[in-house]
């Protein structure tokens, strides 16, 4: 009996220790809470953080005025910097204009609605968030940054700070980079204007006069604005040339006084004298040779040499371009209704390309692609021009501009380039396999494909 009490008290014991001791899942769940709790702690933390967040950008939003809570001043709610934003945008319309530029057809296929959608749609937007970027950074001339709408060849939106500068100093008239943006910006919305026009005026047979009138303003503002930097470049460049060469003639002047003194101090004897006339002509031989340096360095510092105003001629040249481009993209909807105004757009036309081309050789940049793409749009212009005349000279003309385009596209892009294919098939030329460019529709009525080149047998 003294056993199995023994016992008893023995189970008893065991049960109680039982009881009393935490099991493995007992542990589970305390390291469980502690998760949670340490959970809890760090969103708790993160939301502390997001709040911050938040009202910093509520703080700089009241700085900018755009009220879309990100804080980066442009008015999308993106978070993404404006400067990028703008330069995407930019891009993105520049090259839906280039690849549609590249073709040879206006066509109606889906696709390429919807890229000119796309680029107006960029374009607009890098225009507007750059105008309010220039309203931001440069409030001194907030009153000079007008809307699309408004801008006229008075418009000198643009101008830097350091136009106002007393000081003769050329390098002023260069923009800066938010000049640079906006000007490319403007360019980019023009083009995508005029092509998008073409388009809806050739396939759907819109009239699309405001949207002429639009394009024709925005791309004219740009040409203005940078017209009147080069001018104003080329006078102050004067200026200081001028001002050099006073500077150079005063020194000849004091040179010329020091040697008379030195004569005449030196007339005392024969043999000084003699000695000092030597010395005098050696001046004079001197101040000859400083002129003439001056002389020498003015001479070799040629235009084609200054990188400031090569930029500015080129910039000038491809806005001229682009307006040119704008005419003859109206001439060819003005020819479905009127071939007076059609011939009168592509006259003005060609007369842009050529003043861009010379703008361009005369700062010895006729072998970019900027100027190649000019001589290919001034011979395609060319070859639309013989539907209004048969003068051979139309012809000769457009062989000669596209042969020398394809010449200098080959070089710079190759053989497979699109824009070559399209200068072979101006030029008539099936070298390359792309027939279903302009034969897989041969059963159509002619509608679903409208010419930009010059082949008579494709009627717009």
């Amino acid at each position: 009996s003294s056993s199995s009490l023994r016992d008893g008290i023995n189970m008893l014991r065991n049960q109680i220790q039982t009881l009393f001791t935490p099991t493995q899942q007992d542990a589970k769940l305390q390291d469980a809470e502690q998760q949670d709790a340490e959970q809890q702690d760090a969103r708790q933390q993160d939301t502390k953080q997001q709040d911050a967040k938040q009202q910093g950008a509520k703080q700089q939003d009241a700085k900018d005025g755009d009220g879309d809570g990100d804080g980066d001043g442009d008015g999308d709610g993106d978070g993404l910097p404006p400067a990028i934003l703008v330069d995407l945008l930019e891009a993105r319309c520049r090259t839906l204009i280039k690849a549609a530029y590249s073709k040879t057809y206006v066509t109606r296929d889906e696709k390429t609605k919807k890229d000119l959608t796309d680029a107006i749609e960029c374009g607009r937007k890098s225009v507007n968030l750059q105008q309010k970027r220039m309203k931001r950074n440069h409030p001194q001339t907030q009153t000079q940054i007008q809307t699309d709408k408004t801008h006229d060849e008075k418009d000198t939106a643009g101008l830097d700070d350091a136009d106002v500068d007393a000081d003769v100093d050329a390098k002023r008239h260069c923009p800066s980079e938010d000049s640079l943006r906006s000007l490319a910006c403007r360019e980019s919305l023009g083009r995508a204007i005029a092509l998008t026009a073409q388009h809806q005026g050739l396939i759907n047979h819109y009239n699309m006069d405001d949207e002429w009138e639009e394009g024709a303003r925005i791309l004219s503002s740009c040409v203005e604005e940078w017209r009147r930097r080069c001018q104003g470049y080329l006078e102050d460049l004067k200026k200081q040339r001028a001002q050099c060469s006073q500077e150079t003639a005063s020194s000849a002047a004091d040179s010329a006084e020091d040697d008379a003194r030195n004569v005449a101090n030196a007339a005392d004897s024969k043999e000084q004298a003699s000695s000092a006339s030597s010395t005098t002509g050696g001046g004079e031989a001197k101040s000859l040779t400083h002129d003439q340096h001056f002389a020498a360095h003015f001479a070799a510092q040629s235009l084609i040499h200054d990188q400031d105003f090569v930029a500015l001629q080129s910039g000038l040249a491809v806005a001229t371009a682009g307006l040119a481009e704008l005419y003859y993209c109206e001439a060819s909807v003005d020819l479905m209704y009127s071939a007076r105004a059609a011939y009168r757009k592509g006259e003005r036309s060609l007369e842009l390309f050529h003043k861009a081309i010379n703008l361009m050789q005369e700062v010895a940049r006729d072998q970019t692609t900027e100027c190649t793409e000019m001589m290919k749009d001034i011979g395609k212009v060319y070859g639309f021009m013989l539907r209004f005349s048969g003068d051979p000279q139309y012809a000769r003309n457009a062989s000669k501009w596209l042969q020398r385009s394809l010449q200098n596209q080959v070089k710079l892009r190759g053989m497979n380039h699109p824009n070559t294919r399209n200068i072979h098939r101006l030029l008539g030329r099936q070298r390359f396999d792309d027939e279903e460019d302009e034969d897989d529709d041969d059963d159509d009525d002619g509608d679903d494909h409208e010419n930009h080149g010059f082949d008579e047998h494709d009627a717009y």
